[in-house]
Formats: C-alpha cells, structure tokens, sequence
C-alpha cells in the first residue's frame, strides 16, 4: 500500500510530464499504423515524424534530426513503385493510422478488464487518459479536412476529378522514385494529374511535376503554363493534424534522390 500510495503521488506530480509522454506514444502509434499499412500494401519508407523527432532515408541511409515545425504533430512518409490498385492502397494506407487508434483502445479496455488496477489508481487514471487520447486523435484524424485523413479518404471515394489527380501525381512520383527521367514519364498521366484545376495543394504538386516533364522536354511554352499554374496553386502554411497523404514532388533533378508521396502521412500531415 505505502508503494501504490508513493506511485501516485509521484504521478500526481509529475502529471503533465505523463500527459505529454502519453500524447507522444499515442501520435507514434498512429504513424506506425500508416507504415504498417503502407508495407503491407507494397509502399516502400521514405520518413516518419513524431513531435520534433523525424527519422528518414536518404540516398538508402536512415538519418535521425530534430525539427522544430510547429504546424506538424507527426508525418509518416511512404513511395510507391507500381501503380496497379493504386487506389484501394492509398485507401489502406491512409485509414492504418486511425485504425491503429481504435486498436489500441480495444486493447486497453481489455487490459483493463483483466489486469489493470481500478480506474482510481495512477495506472487506471493514465490507462484512461491514453484510451482518450487515442480516441481524440482518431476522431480529428478521420474528420474530413482538406489535410487529414479523412479529406483523403473522402477525395478518394467522393470526388473522382481529385482523386484522379492524385493518383495520377502518385504514378508520376512512383516512376520518378524509380528514377525515369521526368521527360520519359508517362503523357497520359501528366495531362491526367494538370486536366483538373482548384489552386489547391495538390493542384499545386500536380503542376509542378507537370513543370518538370514540359521543362526536360525543352518545351519552354508548356513550361511556361504549368509554372505560372503552380505560382497561382501556391501552397500556404497549414496544420496538418495528420496525415495527411500528401505527395512532395521532386524537387531535384531525377536521378538525384527520391521524392516521397506521403499517400498519407497519418494524422498530422
């Protein structure tokens, strides 16, 4: 008894610290949701963020840093490299991370069912929090908004013209990961991704991929178009409250690295 007693107080001090320790584990559950998703979809890792601590590959070696992005709470970056059933992947990967949270709610009222003190001591009061948490983050994630999960997920099923364009820019950075040059990417899609304009971010993405196929092709006035395009469809600063799937297009030569489309990054990006 005097132990239990010396836990709680030692909890009821430390509370926030705890708060925050179980804010953190409940964002990296949700983006190991995605890149489980993602790998069992065929997705291949490029980088995952969880509060200022990211992890990502580059050049095939993994590289640790901190960022002090305060518009992003977590991003789980992933590529793919072929394009058949593009679609029910991305629909995959992006609902692994809210599903992660929902698992891990099942899992702690069953935990709690059968081994966890009652709901009053420290360890029931934290087992709580993060089931509440849990449930938060996958209820703002799976929320439709133009950057979450859900926008995704509704685009996806709800708006063919978007969701066209998105795939189409996801097969376009899929043969850029597998470094074809951009004037040898596929015309088709390029038309596909640009044939439907808003001024959103993926419009933006779109256009600029579309810039640099018309660029290596030496079309300077089809260049000239989709550059003026991107400029219009210019992506401003936005929270992310996860996932995002969103797609960064190369910004390099082809052949320099690898651009990463995030088909979801899961709630926060």
């Amino acid at each position: 008894m005097e132990a239990l007693a010396l836990v709680g107080a030692a909890a009821h001090e430390h509370w926030s610290a705890i708060f925050l320790l179980i804010a953190f584990l409940t964002v990296a559950i949700h983006e190991l949701g995605h890149l489980l998703a993602g790998w069992a979809v065929g997705f291949h890792f490029s980088s995952v963020q969880i509060g200022p601590f990211v992890l990502q590959k580059e050049y095939g070696v993994l590289r640790a840093q901190m960022s002090f992005d305060m518009m992003t709470l977590g991003h789980a970056g992933m590529y793919a490299d072929r394009v058949s059933k593009l679609r029910r992947r991305l629909l995959i990967f992006i609902g692994g991370g809210p599903m992660a949270n929902v698992l891990t709610i099942l899992v702690v009222i069953l935990a709690g069912r059968l081994t966890l003190p009652g709901p009053d001591s420290p360890v029931g009061t934290a087992a709580g929090q993060f089931a509440a948490i849990s449930l938060l983050l996958a209820m703002l994630s799976i929320f439709p908004q133009s950057s979450n999960d859900g926008g995704l997920l509704e685009m996806l099923l709800c708006n063919p013209l978007a969701a066209r364009r998105f795939m189409s820019t996801s097969a376009l950075a899929a043969q850029y990961n597998q470094g074809t040059r951009a004037r040898d990417w596929k015309t088709t899609w390029v038309r596909a991704a640009t044939s439907f304009s808003d001024a959103s971010t993926d419009d933006f993405y779109a256009c600029w991929m579309a810039y640099l196929y018309a660029n290596d092709r030496k079309d300077a006035d089809l260049a000239a178009h989709y550059l003026e395009r991107c400029l219009t469809a210019t992506p401003g600063p936005q929270l992310s409250s996860e996932t995002s799937l969103l797609r960064r297009p190369p910004c390099s030569a082809p052949g320099s690295g690898r651009t990463q489309i995030s088909p979801t990054s899961g709630f926060f990006r």
